[in-house]
Parts: structure tokens; C-alpha cells; sequence
């Protein structure tokens, strides 16, 4: 557990929750302290919501089969998976640098993440390619790689036979299913993509750049 910086009882004075600097709340029973016993007994904690992310949300993308949300925090290289019904993380997973290498910006390996319709798969993308994931019941598992670096923005289709993805400079298309790629890469007008979507009737995609241009593309599938 990170460092403690609050504490507090509730009304009852049964139990009492402590704020960590990683931004999590634990919570325990006053009498499984024992203020009378030795300083160094073992005390069970149970932390609230299953943890949250110590840094910033940079990306969050929603099911729609599934009541889940995927978030992913830049700061803290970490993903994490929501059930909206039951207001808890299922599933939390850090992604270290190379080699296990400690953390800081140059190390950082995630940039974004979707999660497909049906919500049984991710794609995260990395700054050296893009990995897809199943989401299980008890984790994750890895299915394969896509080799485009620098990979900032990633979208599934509405109906999710279908993603997006976006580097630097193109903006390409993907079989959701069979991952092969769809006619050839679109040229992109600028680096700063700030989001990608499609319409309705995954006709065409709309890309949008931070200085407030959007361009269309048609789908060919």
C-alpha cells in the first residue's frame, strides 16, 4: 500500500478508511487492528472499487454488449477494466517499459486503447506497434501484433467488424476478425489526430486534429 495520507472513521466507529497517494482508499475493521496487541500483527484491508488509476485518464473507450469501460492512464502505464453495473474494476494491468525498466517518459509504453462492441477484445496501442487482447474473465490474454509504430488513436466500428487505427502519417483499416488490412493506407493531412469515428453505418470515418480540421474517409470493406 502507497503512503497514507488521510484517515477517517465512520459514524459507528466500526471502521476506518485511509487515502493513499496513488489516489486508492482502503478500508478495515477497527477490531482487526488490535490496539492492544503487538505493532506488527498482519491487518486485512479491502481496497474500495478494486483500485483506481494514480495518474490521469488520457484514453476511455465503452462496450456496448458488455457493461464494460476501458480506461487507460498514460502517468501511470496502467489499464484498467470497469463494470458500470457492479462500480468496480474487474481488471487492472500495468505494461512497464523494456526490460522491466523502471518508468518515466521515455519508458511509458502505452499511447491509446479501444475495446470492441461486443467487449470480449482490446486493441492497445503501443509505441512500437499495436497488441491485441482478449479480455477473459480473469485477465487478459494476448492474440497477435500489428507492426505500425506510434500508433495514436485506435476505434472500432459501430457494428465492430472493422478498426481504425492512426500513426503519424496515415490512418489505416482493419478486419476486425481475420486482422488483415483493408486497401491502402490514407494519407492524413496532419500529425495532432486528437479522435477517430465512424458513423452509423460504418460508411466512412471521420478524423479530427487538434486544431479543429476534420476530414472524412470512405470505408471499402
Amino acid at each position: 500500500m502507497a503512503g497514507v495520507i488521510s484517515l477517517d472513521v465512520n459514524m459507528t466507529e466500526e471502521y476506518i478508511a485511509a487515502a493513499c497517494k496513488n489516489n486508492n482508499v482502503y478500508i478495515t475493521h477497527i477490531k482487526s487492528i488490535g490496539l492492544n496487541e503487538a505493532m506488527d500483527k498482519e491487518v486485512k484491508i479491502d481496497q474500495v472499487a478494486k483500485g483506481f488509476h494514480s495518474g490521469s485518464i488520457t484514453v476511455i473507450d465503452c462496450a456496448v454488449q458488455r457493461p464494460l469501460i476501458v480506461t487507460l492512464s498514460w502517468e501511470d502505464s496502467t489499464i484498467r477494466i470497469w463494470n458500470y453495473y457492479k462500480n468496480t474494476c474487474e481488471q487492472a494491468k500495468l505494461f512497464s517499459g523494456a526490460d522491466d525498466a523502471p518508468l518515466n517518459k521515455s519508458t511509458r509504453p502505452l499511447l491509446t486503447v479501444a475495446i470492441h462492441p461486443a467487449g470480449y477484445y482490446m486493441a492497445v496501442g503501443y509505441l512500437d506497434r499495436i497488441r491485441l487482447f482478449h479480455i477473459l474473465h480473469n485477465g487478459t490474454w494476448f492474440f497477435r501484433n500489428i507492426d505500425i509504430r506510434n500508433c495514436s488513436k485506435i476505434k472500432f466500428s459501430t457494428g465492430g467488424q472493422w478498426f481504425a487505427a492512426a500513426d503519424s502519417k496515415h490512418l489505416y483499416l482493419y478486419n476486425s476478425y481475420t486482422l488483415q488490412r483493408i486497401g491502402s493506407p490514407e494519407k492524413l493531412p496532419s500529425v495532432n489526430v486528437s479522435d477517430l469515428r465512424f458513423n452509423a453505418q460504418d460508411t466512412c470515418i471521420a478524423v479530427s486534429f487538434s486544431y479543429g480540421f476534420i476530414a472524412w474517409y470512405e470505408t471499402r470493406g
